[in-house]
């Protein structure tokens, strides 16, 4: 009976343990904080919010961030309650409630913006800022006072690195030349987030970033910028401050560059420029053959027939700016096509392509009627086409002629069907 009684008694200590440590952490005064960078345009100055849990029994009277080491406080501003005071001393940033009854109640928030001097290089050892609250406001209570901190982010975002990235065929073609498919499957590469002292903020998720395929191409303008969205071309997970982004090409042999930005700080980073292709025809493809998204052009070539050549087949649906090809105000359906042929065959200095248009794009019209024009650079103006036609091919063209029309028809189904005969030499040429 006795043994009985001692088990009994280490029992009920131990469930009397576990009970206490059940309500520590079930605090009935749990808070949150928050530091970060407010705008990308002021990099130093940092905005400091507490918030009392919905769930807290008690109010919120009074806090002190303290900064990392080597950082400096300046001025306080933007206190978003009058109920509270906002002074810096030493290296501690004091929230006080002028009253109790200014307190943070149940859900209340408060915050204020402080200048910070940044330390630079080995002196920049941890942006985490640390950060205690109490009940009381004037600080005091030790420790019964004490607020419980809960989730929080106490290392603010100070900018992103993105890995460079390649053009289409100094860098990439070598995967693609791997596979069997010749079309030019999503590339990854890495962005980081980094905190205020470029270390790796680990902490970083990246929800609701925006992806924006961004364009020096003038000719392309506003049209080029196409979303990356993690739905629609591959995932984007963040695994400590690092994620792999996944892109698929959109438009061919135009310069892009990939932005990343933060979308409560508006802090960005854009990546250096490369090049994309929709298809990417090699030798290893058994055809190259590629639509617009509206499917009323096709664009035909020849794989190119050595290891490392390729021809990049691309459309650009969306025409901005003025537009004029031998006095054609009105590209047929609605599309610029773009090639980019790299590293031909030696002795290959031209290549053919042919362009499908339905009926439906190109009406009933005889294929005479219709003019080719090529922009063989850059034009000045953003978004404006205003360039000659191009000629027609002699009976027996050579390299000299090209970019030439080798021939124009109506075909089958009444589509209008024009070859293309073109100069690889042209890595900017874009047909309309």
């Amino acid at each position: 009976m006795r043994r009985f009684l001692r088990f009994a008694t280490a029992g009920l200590v131990l469930i009397g343990v576990i009970a206490a440590a059940s309500a520590q952490a079930a605090s009935s005064k749990p808070y949150t904080a928050n530091v970060r960078v407010e705008n990308a345009s002021d990099p130093n100055t940092f905005r400091l919010t507490l918030t009392n849990d919905p769930r807290a029994s008690q109010s919120l009277g009074s806090a002190n961030f303290t900064l990392p080491a080597n950082f400096t406080a300046g001025a306080v501003s933007n206190i978003s309650s009058n109920g509270f005071t906002v002074t810096v001393s030493g290296n501690v940033v004091q929230f006080r409630a002028t009253s109790s009854s200014t307190a943070l109640g149940k859900g209340g928030t408060v915050f204020a913006d402080v200048t910070v001097g940044i330390p630079t290089g080995d002196s920049c050892s941890s942006a985490t800022w640390s950060v205690e609250a109490k009940q009381s406001n004037d600080f005091s209570g030790q420790p019964g006072n004490a607020m419980t901190l809960g989730p929080s982010d106490l290392t603010p975002l100070g900018s992103f690195a993105i890995d460079p990235i390649g053009t289409v065929a100094d860098a990439l073609f070598p995967t693609v030349l791997t596979t069997a498919s010749p079309d030019f499957t999503p590339f990854g590469f890495n962005t980081t987030a980094l905190d205020t002292c470029g270390h790796v903020k680990t902490s970083y998720s990246g929800a609701a970033l925006d992806y924006s395929f961004l364009t020096n191409a003038t000719f392309f303008s506003v049209s080029a910028n196409k979303n990356i969205t993690k739905a629609a071309y591959g995932s984007t997970a963040w695994s400590g401050g690092v994620a792999d982004v996944n892109v698929s090409p959109v438009l061919t042999e135009t310069p892009n560059s990939l932005t990343v930005t933060d979308p409560v700080t508006g802090i960005t980073k854009t990546s250096n420029v490369f090049d994309v292709v929709d298809l990417a025809c090699t030798s290893q493809s058994a055809q190259c053959v590629w639509q617009n998204s509206s499917k009323k052009i096709t664009a035909t070539t020849t794989p190119p027939g050595q290891t490392g050549s390729s021809i990049g087949i691309g459309f650009n649906d969306a025409i901005t700016g003025t537009f004029s090809c031998g006095g054609r105000t009105t590209a047929i359906g609605g599309s610029i096509m773009n090639f980019a042929p790299h590293d031909l065959p030696a002795g290959q200095t031209t290549y053919v392509v042919t362009l499908t248009f339905t009926k439906q794009a190109s009406g009933t019209g005889p294929a005479s009627g219709f003019v080719v024009c090529l922009v063989d650079s850059m034009p000045t103006t953003t978004g404006d086409w205003n360039v000659s036609p191009t000629p027609d091919c002699p009976t027996s063209p050579t390299a000299a002629n090209a970019p030439c029309v080798l021939d124009k028809k109506r075909i089958s189904g009444g589509q209008l069907q024009i070859i293309l005969f073109l100069d690889q030499s042209d890595p900017w040429g874009g047909v309309g």
